[in-house]
């Protein structure tokens, strides 16, 4: 699979004409920020950043990036209930989601809230890199809105 979506972003490279894809991080880690920004620097893509929920919320409404990168360990709100309200807003709705988490016991609540993806920290960049490629070219959240 993931071979495929490689082939898929190398030849859009190609494409001058093609217009870079909007990743929007909510991570209030710096350090995390810097490895995910790293970790997408081979992407064709251009990175807005929000430290906090309600900022990374409403620079979704605004920017409507074609991905979101979620830490779950937000101070003021939990990761599942960012992803929740980007969920059931009609402007952000389709927007797919990654999550991030040291947790283990939460990936059930991740999908459960409408995330397309879940990957652990520490962050492997390889690993964050193509699971993002991947959310783009199959944005659809793992459960269906009946939780199946």
């Amino acid at each position: 699979m993931w071979p495929n979506i490689r082939k898929l972003f190398l030849n859009k490279k190609k494409h001058s004409n093609q217009e870079k894809k909007l990743i929007l991080i909510i991570e209030d880690n710096d350090v995390d920020m810097r490895i995910i920004e790293k970790s997408l620097g081979s992407l064709n893509c251009r990175i807005l950043k929000a430290t906090g929920a309600a900022a990374g919320l409403a620079l979704a409404r605004r920017e409507i990036p074609d991905l979101i990168i979620l830490d779950c360990l937000l101070p003021e709100m939990r990761g599942e209930e960012v992803c929740r309200r980007l969920k059931s807003d009609t402007k952000t709705r389709l927007i797919p989601v990654v999550i991030l988490t040291v947790l283990e016991n939460n990936i059930l609540d991740c999908y459960e809230a409408g995330a397309t993806k879940y990957v652990k920290k520490p962050i492997v960049p390889k690993i964050l890199r193509l699971e993002v490629q991947d959310a783009l070219v199959n944005p659809e959240p793992v459960m269906d809105e009946d939780g199946q």
